[in-house]
């Protein structure tokens, strides 16, 4: 009998080892998985981030080449009684390529330092393709108002942007604004 005790312990220890190896790797696989998939879903999110990030790059860079463009068209921006305005220089365009995430755009006109050498913005335009449905913000300078429009009204707000840079005068009859002329937000 002691000897049949023994062989039952001796058997029962095996296979309560072998169930506790046998849960190890049950449970490391399982990890490993877990793993596995987060990597995956990291790698997804960060390709998407990429593919926003470039987006973003394109659609700004499109929009500063354009403005850009259209503020050397513009001749008159700074002219006042038939001559240039003395302090103010034709208009030019700035960008920030990272700016807190997004991808902004500054038509504006620079002034000369008898005016603190500061520039009179136009408006300010900011990609940000990762706010869904808001990826194009436009304030008009320097107090609004400002208006959200999605990814897919681009090519509209991009050619009330050309028209309103290239038809921009500093100098015009009291109550007319360029801004309310050539690009009025959509409702």
């Amino acid at each position: 009998m002691n000897q049949e005790m023994v062989t039952y312990l001796l058997i029962g220890s095996i296979l309560l080892l072998a169930g506790i190896l046998l849960w190890m790797q049950i449970h490391k696989i399982k990890v490993r998985r877990r793993v596995e998939a987060e990597r995956r879903t990291r790698e997804e999110k960060a390709a998407q981030r990429e593919a926003l990030a470039r987006k973003q790059r394109e659609l700004g860079d499109k929009l500063f080449m354009a403005l850009a463009s259209a503020a050397q068209k513009n001749t008159l921006a700074n002219i006042l009684d038939g001559k240039p305005a003395d302090g103010y220089d034709l208009l030019q365009v700035g960008r920030i390529i990272d700016n807190g995430g997004g991808y902004s755009i500054f038509p504006s006109m620079p002034t000369t330092q008898r005016f603190n050498g500061n520039s009179y913005s136009l408006a300010q335009i900011d990609i940000r393709t990762k706010d869904t449905g808001r990826e194009i913000h436009v304030f008009q300078a320097p107090y609004g108002p400002d208006a959200y429009y999605p990814e897919s009204q681009f090519e509209q707000v991009l050619s009330g942007l050309i028209r309103y840079v290239e038809n921009y005068r500093m100098f015009r009859p009291k109550g007319m604004s360029a801004f309310d002329e050539v690009f009025r937000p959509a409702a």
